[in-house]
């Protein structure tokens, strides 16, 4: 039994519309996919930008004290503490698994650097009145400066690994094992 030209035509648009809805459907998801590779990419740049911005402010603020070698009222001006919360946030969700351990580490060694400077502060306030806090005030600065060196030089790394990864570099090379304990010790958390 012959084919009719008809019955040709029907099959050949049958084909075609299926192959036309299978390439539509593939280009789609195809192309949701990059969209989402790129929103996440533009979120995690933002999230740098703000870490930067802030690592900037804190860098400027630390300076004015161990340049003077004097404490100052308000250590952070314009430091917000609910955006800084927003913006861990952000880094949990978008930031790399490098990142957020370079984070984690600037976090530490900030807030050892804040811990000594209160308590500095403080001896120096007490100072004016007590001779031997001025000499304990001394005595604890070189530790102070210990401090605020490893403080600045983690958040050095830390930009500077944000703007390579902004470079579409590495940020840290890590062996395998060590990318999957690192996730298992952010996820544990």
């Amino acid at each position: 039994m012959a084919l009719q030209p008809w019955e040709a035509t029907l099959i050949a648009a049958s084909v075609t519309s299926v192959v036309s809805t299978a390439a539509v459907v593939a280009t789609h998801l195809l192309t949701r996919s990059r969209d989402r590779t790129h929103r996440v990419w533009d979120r995690r740049m933002d999230a740098y930008a703000e870490v930067i911005a802030r690592q900037r402010l804190i860098e400027a603020s630390w300076s004015r004290v161990m340049a003077t070698k004097k404490p100052v009222d308000a250590l952070l001006d314009n430091f917000d503490e609910s955006r800084y919360w927003l913006n861990v946030a952000q880094l949990e969700m978008f930031g790399s698994p490098a990142i957020q351990l370079i984070n984690n580490m600037v976090a530490q060694s900030s807030l050892e650097w804040f811990g000594l400077y209160q308590e500095w502060k403080l001896l120096v306030e007490t100072a004016e009145t007590d001779p031997s806090a001025a000499e304990e005030a001394d005595a604890r600065w070189p530790k102070l400066k210990s401090a605020h060196e490893t403080a600045e030089l983690a958040g050095k790394r830390l930009v500077e690994a944000m703007v390579a990864e902004a470079d579409f570099q590495s940020a840290v090379r890590m062996p395998r094992r060590s990318e999957r304990a690192l996730k298992r010790h952010l996820s544990r958390r």
